[in-house]
C-alpha cells in the first residue's frame, strides 16, 4: 500500500461560518447561571458535570473563575465599539 500526501494549490476558505450580529440574546440569564455555578464548590461542579477530573479542573478554571466568559464579553463590546 502507498500513501501519497501532496500540498493543496488552494486554501480552502471557511465558508459555512456566520459573522455575529451583536450580543447574545440570553447574556443576562447566562450571568445568573454562572453566578449559581460560581458559588458551587468543586466536588458538586464535577458530579453536575458527569466528568472526569480533567475536564472537570478544565471547566472550573476556566469557566467558573470567569476568565473565559469575562474575556469574550469585553472582546465583544470592544469589536462592539469599533464597528
Amino acid at each position: 500500500m502507498r500513501i501519497i500526501l501532496s500540498p493543496a494549490k488552494k486554501m480552502n476558505i471557511d465558508t459555512d461560518t456566520l459573522e455575529h450580529q451583536g450580543l447574545p440574546v440570553f447574556l443576562d440569564q447566562t450571568k445568573k447561571i454562572l453566578d449559581w455555578l460560581r458559588m458551587q464548590s468543586y466536588a458538586d461542579l464535577q458530579r453536575l458535570w458527569n466528568c472526569n477530573d480533567k475536564i472537570a479542573e478544565q471547566n472550573f478554571i476556566n469557566w467558573i473563575s470567569g476568565t473565559f466568559l469575562e474575556k469574550e464579553m469585553k472582546d465583544q463590546k470592544i469589536e462592539d465599539a469599533c464597528e
